[in-house]
């Protein structure tokens, strides 16, 4: 159950990192206004937590030999449900600690498929 809410979550961040940006989106929506469908200011992300390790090495390992972006994130992905479980006792939070225990929350997962997607050079985004 827990990987499939994952997969979910991870298939939306792909999606939003594939896509430059949402000017396809309407700027009125149906019930109005919708501020959640902007751009979101990177530099004041509060879900982003920097990392102190660098994921280059690791991550252009995993995505060896793919020739675009989408099998980049999707080599990403697989790497990721194959090798980090779900923290029970909910207490990583952050992509270090995930990356150092193996495991972690949705926040943890998030966070560190960020950082290797970043290492690699694809455009992503946390929301």
């Amino acid at each position: 159950m827990l990987k499939r809410i994952f997969v979910i979550i991870l298939v939306f961040v792909s999606i939003r990192a594939v896509s430059e940006n949402v000017s396809h989106l309407p700027e009125k929506m149906y019930f109005g206004y919708n501020e959640s469908y902007k751009k979101p200011n990177y530099k004041h992300n509060p879900y982003i937590i920097k990392s102190k390790y660098d994921y280059s090495d690791v991550t252009s390992t995993i995505t060896k030999g793919c020739s675009s972006d989408y099998e980049r994130i999707c080599a990403i992905y697989k790497w990721i449900c194959d090798n980090i479980s779900y923290d029970t006792d909910y207490k990583i939070y952050d992509a270090d600690k995930c990356w150092d225990e193996r495991k972690g929350v949705c926040q943890a997962y998030c966070n560190l498929f960020y950082h290797m997607a970043k290492s690699v050079d694809i455009r992503v985004e946390i929301v």
